[in-house]
Formats: structure tokens, C-alpha cells, sequence
């Protein structure tokens, strides 16, 4: 008989840390795949659910390293923060966290030109059909 449900710890991106910034946590999950395993976690709460990237592995393990992961979680003090003094209050916290590598955005004096003409365009377009109505009116 084929198994349906599989054991899966996922490492996810955690927030309510600040900007830039994310603590990585390994969630226990019962999926039928990888696919549905790291769908289910995105929506878990703490995770960065906007975020595309994360979601960072997905990993099948046997039961006991479920439940084993399972017992960690519910001692993890992260996990059950009600807010940020709550946070401060946790020994090592700062060592948990990881700073984000942020892609950055290279604007060229080109780009920026034809942003500002195009915007240029568009509410020239707008002045004329705003210009026509009152003409007609």
C-alpha cells in the first residue's frame, strides 16, 4: 500500500524582525508532496508570506525526526511571541537572525528619462481628452 501523506520540515523566512531582515525557522508539515508542503507553510503565521523566496528548503523526514521537530517548535520561544518586548526578552535572539541579501535595483539616468517622458505623455493625453469634454460641454 502506497503512503499519501509524507513528513516534510520546511525552513521558512520569519519576520517581525525588521527590515531586511528574517530569523529561519524549520516547520514540521504533513503533505502529499514538497510542492503542497511548501504551500502550507507560506501561509503559517510568522512567515513571510509575500514574499517569493520564502520559502528556503524543503526536506521529507521519517516520523520521529517529525515529531522530534514537532517538541523543538513548541519550545522555541520565537514561536510564541505575543509581541516585541516578548522578543527582547529571548537570551540569544540576536544571534538568530539573518540579514536579507537585497538585490539592488540599478537606476540609469535613461531609465529615469523615460519614466518622466512617458509620464509626461500620459498626462498630456488626459489634458486633451479633459480639454475636449469641456469644449463640448
Amino acid at each position: 500500500m502506497k503512503r499519501t501523506i509524507f513528513y516534510y520540515i520546511v525552513t521558512a523566512k520569519c519576520g517581525h524582525v525588521g527590515k531586511g531582515r528574517y530569523v529561519p525557522i524549520d516547520f514540521p508539515v504533513l503533505a502529499k508532496d514538497k510542492k503542497e508542503a511548501a504551500e502550507k507553510t507560506r501561509h503559517f503565521p510568522r512567515v513571510k508570506h509575500h514574499q517569493k523566496d520564502a520559502i528556503i528548503n524543503v526536506m521529507e523526514v521519517n516520523k520521529e525526526e517529525y515529531l522530534r521537530q514537532m517538541e523543538l517548535n513548541n519550545n522555541n520561544e520565537y514561536l510564541h511571541c505575543k509581541n516585541v518586548q516578548d522578543q527582547l526578552r529571548i537570551s540569544n535572539f540576536a544571534d538568530m537572525i539573518v540579514e536579507e541579501r537585497i538585490k539592488e535595483i540599478v537606476k540609469t539616468k535613461r531609465s529615469s528619462c523615460e519614466y518622466k517622458n512617458r509620464k509626461q505623455m500620459l498626462e498630456r493625453i488626459a489634458y486633451d481628452k479633459y480639454s475636449e469634454e469641456c469644449a463640448l460641454a
